[in-house]
């Protein structure tokens, strides 16, 4: 039994925060008849959470049902009066709370890609090509216009961004810096030997993947923009490499640079720390001490945010925000939102403090996963970004530093065009 207080918090989140409690009471979620004119729009439950709930019988088919041109998850697209309540038989709480939750990820684990991912291309909106809609923004849409028409006080949503995250992962923060990354950039021929012992006793602002004072400046001609960077602190696997501390002489300028040009810094958690969570909170104090701030924020490396557990353990970590939702394999809408939204267990539907930031666009998800060319990743780029500015909603963007020194990578050029359309 999926708990009230999530239902009436899904339900809330539909409708938007702006409401009033008197405005949100007028959209009620029952199928008890006695009880509709209680309200001025009633959403009928379909039974999404009475049977079948955590088995495979209980997802949605394709192609899905729509109203009005939305897709729906859950109900039929059935609408009536009884009396002067407009009954939406279409179960916008379940299909919202069923993205939300992430619920299908924990019916077909076997959808996942060698490093424990969830593969984007064969979730429910993948399957259904609407990842690129932020769909939960647009019932809200549908029902505040509905709403309208019983009170011409509600608010309107305005089309502009709540918020603009510029975010970016540190993963190889410069090359050639110490006598390991020399030789490694030697027999990998990244480059030249005199380069590579050039580049070892040259200062950090001379290094090519050394681009954060330009992302910094660059993210500043933003208006109302907020820069993150996300910075690891352990992971021992290959997948970590390459290896830096935190408290060495390269990392503790660029905590400085940070602090100086008013960056965020959060927690990079190892991809070593999917597989063993204790490590999370070894990770988050080793940071914190290095750079002696407190860190709220984490975005998983490799975006290996796995299982439920995960993000309870990230909450128990006293992490109060993530910003790991996307798929790397499609760029979109992963919690068919584009605001941020509390983490729901899909397992037993308890709801925790910690917020999820929707993941819209990764650098690496355009050009590796997707193999769009310039053109298409610009195109697709800019059509995700309308979609959250018509929403109103929360705009967050991921590119790596170390791209941006690639000459065969169109990376540069693709975040310096959709920068200047933000300004």
């Amino acid at each position: 039994m999926i708990p009230q207080k999530t239902l009436a918090y899904v339900l809330h989140f539909l409708l938007g925060s702006d409401l009033t409690e008197q405005q949100l009471m007028r959209v009620g979620y029952t199928a008890k008849k006695e009880d509709f004119e209680n309200h001025d729009i009633v959403i009928v439950p379909s039974g999404f959470f009475e049977k079948d709930y955590g088995n495979a019988s209980s997802m949605p088919s394709l192609p899905l049902k729509e109203l009005d041109g939305l897709p729906f998850l859950f109900g039929d697209s059935r609408i009536e009066y009884v009396g002067k309540t407009l009954v939406v038989y279409a179960d916008f709480v379940a299909s919202a709370y069923f993205l939300i939750s992430r619920y299908e990820e924990i019916l077909f684990p076997e959808n996942r890609d060698i490093h424990g991912r969830y593969i984007g291309r064969k979730s429910l909106l993948g399957r259904a090509e609407l990842l690129h809609r932020p769909l939960i923004d647009e019932y809200r849409m549908w029902l505040r216009n509905k709403l309208r028409l019983y009170n011409t006080e509600l608010p309107h949503l305005k089309k502009n961004f709540s918020k603009i995250y510029l975010t970016h992962d540190v993963d190889v923060p410069a090359i050639s810096r110490s006598w390991r990354g020399v030789f490694s950039a030697i027999y990998h021929r990244q480059l030249g030997v005199l380069d590579a012992f050039r580049l070892k006793f040259s200062p950090l602002e001379k290094n090519p993947l050394y681009t954060f004072p330009y992302l910094f400046d660059l993210n500043k001609e933003v208006p109302s923009s907020h820069t993150i960077i996300f910075i690891r602190s352990g992971g021992k696997t290959d997948f970590d490499k390459p290896y830096y501390k935190v408290k060495s002489k390269d990392i503790q300028l660029l905590i400085q640079l940070a602090k100086d040009r008013g960056v965020e810094i959060g927690l990079h958690s190892s991809y070593q720390s999917a597989e063993d969570l204790r490590l999370v909170i070894l990770e988050k104090i080793l940071l914190e001490e290095a750079s002696k701030t407190n860190v709220s924020k984490i975005r998983c490396h490799f975006l290996r945010a796995i299982n439920p557990e995960d993000f309870e353990y990230f909450y128990q970590a006293a992490i109060t925000d993530d910003f790991t939702m996307s798929y790397a394999d499609v760029a979109g809408f992963r919690l068919g939102t584009s605001h941020p939204v509390h983490f729901i267990n899909p397992h037993n539907g308890i709801i925790y403090p910690l917020l999820l930031h929707p993941l819209t666009i990764m650098d690496v998800t355009l050009e590796k996963y997707m193999n769009f060319s310039y053109e298409e990743a610009l195109s697709y780029s800019l059509q995700l970004i309308e979609n959250v500015r018509n929403v109103g909603g929360e705009l967050v963007l991921l590119f790596h530093n170390d791209h941006f020194a690639e000459q065969s990578s169109y990376l540069k050029k693709l975040y310096e065009t959709l920068i200047e359309r933000l300004k």
